[in-house]
């Protein structure tokens, strides 16, 4: 299934052909100075993007007012952005500058610019250049701002890297001063300047109202900021490598915040600031630091109102020597089997770091109760991880999993065991060894857990690398047999295996309780789980390319999950499996493949309580039957979950479960095309065999009356007041009469459905959204139903 990217904006074809009003949209209607003030409200980018979706508002991206342009408007899909992903990113920004600003209208006055980009030269002097033409051309500018950002985290940059920086920037200010004597902001990171590099920019910037100075560096030791400058009235310095900062002459300094000295002696001397108001003081302090004398230190700022001191949780002695009780923390105060409580609700990484911090709790890292150690916890510090960082990080969890293991006390029972990792096959094998060792120690293991993950995502693998991790896996099961025979729970993924293999691994695993093949195929087109398994409780199989899942001897088995097929039959053949009572079924139906008939799909499964039904908004693949032939499989049947049915369909056909299942108590039905999730190109539809979705034909069985007694809630997500769902309303409150709760939601907006395709049409939703359209509704619904009371329909969104 191939995603798309499309729009909610647009939602729902068929009310828009219905009614012609509903084509154009509210907000192109609205005047244009309205729309301004919106788009304006916007980042310039969002703004140009907007303007660009209508003919009506197309001539507005020339009559913005503001200008606010940044890098992070050109991240790439994936949300994040690597060094590589600067380059295009600080061109798109230094190509939508010069393009925006050269061909915006000149008669409309330009009251704010602000771009942020990267400190690379063709880019910055394309972005200076452009911005002085636009101060030329528009003298009513309030505000100019640069915001020059390091490619790099500061810890990456080395001396000869902030030097590199410095001369970049100096080459660039020297090529367009006249962009630099409009600014009113200015901020800069990860420079080493000369020493009146600082003074020459400020002299340059005379409209210069704020300057923030971080990670820069000047290669004299003493920075004087000594420029006669009557408009600087925010300074923000952070972590420079200064000796001494001297505000010589800055009459209109309102506000100072300083952060990080490295001098011993007091990192400023303050001259004539008479204005200074708000001053905020950042620093850990070193031993060869001196305690500053505020008396002294700001002898010549007396009119400060506002003062902010951070002491970085270090250097704050006198309190705890004055008071010894303030030294011990009432964490470690706590007894050891509180401790352990609450350290075996943590990971196990994290738990054992807590305990390294202090000597009255270092012992306990030995004491845990629960392992839980995953590939997450070594995440680099970016908060994301390459296809490169897999090899350290899972070399990180089998040196831990196999050294806290080793050292933990015999003595306390480890209770659950967790290991997720990638399938690296000598760290499998230094965990696989390790958990053994574990197993044999510890004979009062509740649940032990193997989530062996793929190192890329799915689409990314071809046959080949499949089938190797299929032989890692085997060669890694092979080695390690006695860890796979302990395990409780295992998740297995992207994996090619021979035919024999997974009813082997199941063999193996003789106190499975829990199986998930996700991504999993086998060289033979039949998976037979046929193994005696008494333990087996849970089964979820997601994409396999099987042709079909014969669960012949399952005792125990009580759910089952079961997604995307590729078999043109039923997919799932059932024998002993006396105790499976709830049944998952996802597919997104092909042309080939044939429609179920639950009736002879479900003949031997006749105790199924819990029953969900996932279409992915295409094609329904059930047939709906005559009672008569499917209550002998639904009549244990107590919640039913249909979940994502096509918009544009009749949903009346989904009453053959509730005259099929009459112990049904609770019922969700879920109307949603889930747009970004979907194939929408007709020729792609075509070619793979997407089906055409049509209603689905159905008639009552009891067209004079039917009664349903157990049913007590029914619940719809995507309603919309149209005859579609308001007659389905009516006919379930007519049938069940002991109905207590109708539960109705608007449709399902999810984050990855923010920015879809324009070309797809989706209609605006008319959920009611306030009181008297709710009521009307009840009204309608309700009206001529002797039994129904409008007091159990809730609108809930």
């Amino acid at each position: 299934m191939k995603n798309k990217k499309g729009s909610r904006r647009n939602r729902n074809k068929s009310a828009a052909h219905n009614n012609p009003q509903l084509v154009v949209d509210r907000f192109t209607k609205l005047p244009d100075d309205l729309l301004l003030n919106i788009l304006d409200r916007l980042d310039t980018p969002d703004a140009v993007r907007t303007c660009l979706l209508s003919n009506r508002t197309l001539h507005l991206r020339h009559m913005l007012s503001r200008f606010q342009i940044s890098v992070d408007s050109f991240v790439p899909n994936c949300g994040y952005a690597t060094l590589k992903d600067t380059i295009p990113m600080n061109s798109a920004v230094a190509d939508a500058t010069d393009s925006i600003l050269t061909f915006r209208r000149q008669d409309i006055p330009l009251r704010h610019l602000s771009v942020c980009f990267y400190l690379k030269y063709y880019d910055c002097l394309t972005i200076g250049k452009a911005v002085v033409r636009a101060m030329a051309t528009n003298n009513l500018l309030d505000s100019v701002e640069f915001i020059i950002l390091p490619e790099k985290k500061p810890e990456h940059y080395s001396t000869y890297d902030l030097r590199h920086n410095g001369k970049q920037f100096m080459r660039f200010f020297g090529a367009c001063t006249d962009a630099f004597a409009g600014l009113t902001r200015l901020y800069l990171c990860n420079l080493r300047l000369g020493e009146t590099d600082i003074p020459n920019i400020i002299a340059t910037c005379k409209l210069l109202e704020y300057l923030c100075l971080s990670f820069c560096e000047t290669e004299d030791s003493v920075l004087q900021l000594q420029v006669e400058h009557p408009r600087l009235a925010e300074l923000d310095i952070y972590h420079a490598g200064l000796e001494l900062v001297e505000l010589n002459y800055l009459p209109n300094l309102k506000h100072l915040d300083f952060s990080l000295w490295v001098c011993p002696h007091e990192p400023l001397s303050f001259g004539n600031v008479p204005l200074l108001s708000s001053l905020s003081l950042t620093n850990v302090a070193m031993r060869y630091q001196e305690v500053i004398r505020l008396s002294h230190f700001l002898a010549n700022v007396p009119n400060i109102s506002d003062l902010y001191l951070n002491f970085g949780s270090e250097k704050k002695k006198s309190a705890a020597h004055n008071n010894p009780q303030l030294v011990v923390d009432r964490f470690t105060k706590l007894p050891d089997d509180l401790l352990l409580n609450i350290l075996d609700r943590l990971n196990t990484p994290d738990a054992v770091r807590t305990c390294l911090l202090s000597k009255r709790t270092i012992h306990l890292r030995h004491m845990l109760s629960r392992f839980q150690i995953s590939v997450d916890s070594f995440v680099p510090d970016c908060g994301y991880a390459t296809l490169k960082d897999t090899i350290p990080m899972n070399a990180a969890v089998a040196d831990a999993t196999d050294s806290i293991l080793n050292f933990r006390r015999q003595d306390i029972p480890l209770r659950h065991l967790s290991v997720c990792f990638y399938l690296k096959y000598y760290d499998c094998l230094t965990i696989g060894k390790a958990v053994a060792r574990a197993m044999a120690t510890n004979n009062l293991l509740d649940s032990v857990e193997f989530i062996i993950l793929p190192e890329k995502k799915p689409e990314h693998y071809s046959t080949y690398d499949l089938r190797h991790n299929g032989k890692q896996l085997m060669r890694f099961f092979g080695a390690c047999t006695d860890a796979f025979a302990g395990l409780t729970r295992l998740y297995l993924r992207n994996l090619k295996l021979g035919e024999t293999d997974i009813p082997n691994i199941i063999a193996t695993c003789k106190l499975l309780e829990y199986l998930r093949l996700s991504f999993c195929e086998t060289e033979d087109s039949v998976l037979q789980l046929q193994v005696e398994h008494p333990r087996l409780v849970e089964l979820d199989i997601y994409h396999a390319s099987l042709e079909l899942v014969e669960l012949n001897y399952l005792p125990n088995l009580k759910h089952l999950d079961f997604s995307l097929w590729v078999c043109p039959h039923e997919p799932l053949s059932f024998g002993n499996v006396p105790l499976l009572s709830s049944l998952s079924l996802t597919n997104v139906a092909m042309r080939y493949q044939e429609v179920i008939r639950l009736s002879h799909f479900l003949a031997n499964v006749p105790n199924i309580s819990d029953l969900y039904l996932n279409f992915g908004s295409e094609k329904i693949w059930v047939q709906p039957e005559c009672p008569k032939l499917l209550a002998p499989v639904l009549r244990n049947l107590q919640v039913l979950n249909l979940d994502e049915l096509p918009e544009e369909c009749d949903i009346s056909w989904t009453c053959f479960f509730l005259e099929a299942a009459p112990s049904l108590k609770e019922m969700r039905v879920t109307v949603w095309d889930h747009w970004c999730g979907m194939q929408t190109d007709k020729v792609e539809r075509e070619e793979q065999g997407y089906s055409e979705k049509a209603n689905v034909e159905w008639e009552s069985s009891a067209p004079d009356g039917f009664r349903h007694y157990n049913l007590t809630k029914l619940t719809i997500y995507g309603f919309q007041p149209n005859d579609n769902f308001l007659g389905y309303i009516r006919h379930i409150m007519e049938a069940a009469v002991n109905l207590e709760d109708v539960s109705l939601y608007d449709r399902k907006v999810l984050e990855c459905c923010e920015d879809l395709d324009l070309k797809i049409k989706v209609a605006p939703s008319w959920y009611p959204q306030t009181i008297e359209e709710e009521e009307l509704l009840r009204k309608q619904i309700t009206e001529g139903l002797v039994m129904a009371s409008p007091h159990v329909i809730h609108f809930r969104s």
